[in-house]
C-alpha cells in the first residue's frame, strides 16, 4: 500500500498549495504527483480530498478540504500501527 506516499502527498500539498509546487518539492514529475493524487481519490471514493481551480491572473491551485485533512490523521494513525 502506498500510505506513506500519500502521506507525504497531502501534507506536501497542504504546505504548497498546488500539484505543481508539491511535485517539485517531493522530487517526482508533475504527472507522476497528479497521477498518485488520482490513486488517492479512487481508493478513498468517499472523501472529497481536494479542491483545485484553473490558472488566471493569480494562478491555479490545489488545497485540502476537511475531509483531506480527516483522510489525513487516518492515513498517519494507520501507518504509524
Amino acid at each position: 500500500m502506498k500510505t506513506e506516499e500519500y502521506i507525504k502527498l497531502l501534507e506536501t500539498l497542504k504546505f504548497e498549495g498546488s500539484i505543481n509546487a508539491a511535485s517539485k518539492t517531493l522530487g517526482i514529475s508533475y504527472k507522476a504527483c497528479w497521477k498518485l493524487l488520482q490513486e488517492l481519490k479512487e481508493s478513498y471514493p468517499s472523501y472529497d480530498i481536494v479542491d483545485s481551480w484553473l490558472g488566471g491572473s493569480k494562478g491555479g491551485g490545489t488545497s485540502i478540504t476537511k475531509q483531506g485533512l480527516q483522510l489525513l490523521n487516518i492515513l498517519k494513525n494507520v501507518n504509524e500501527h
